[in-house]
């Protein structure tokens, strides 16, 4: 992904799962989305629909379990530590 390209968040066909017991529950299942420079989004849904989630790879603290996930134009999963100084 080139870093100038316009897009503040960008997920190709990202997948986050969690184990609850001996459950796997799918929180995100093959989300893309590229959020623009400079628009004002939002992330809404009902409790449970991985807002969350989202939020959280997008800030590096959760890798994802498949699909890319580039904040700032940096790959969140090779980049964690940067993405994480990077917002707020």
């Amino acid at each position: 992904m080139d870093p100038n390209d316009g897009t503040v968040v960008n997920f190709q066909n990202v997948v986050k799962k969690f184990r609850a017991g001996k459950r796997t529950v799918v929180a995100i299942n093959n989300l893309t989305v590229r959020v623009p420079v400079g628009k004002v989004t939002g992330l809404i849904g009902p409790d449970g629909a991985g807002k969350t989630t989202a939020m959280r790879l997008a800030a590096g603290l959760f890798m994802p379990d498949a699909g890319t996930a580039h904040v700032l134009g940096m790959d969140t999963s090779r980049d964690a530590r940067a993405v994480q100084a990077s917002v707020g």
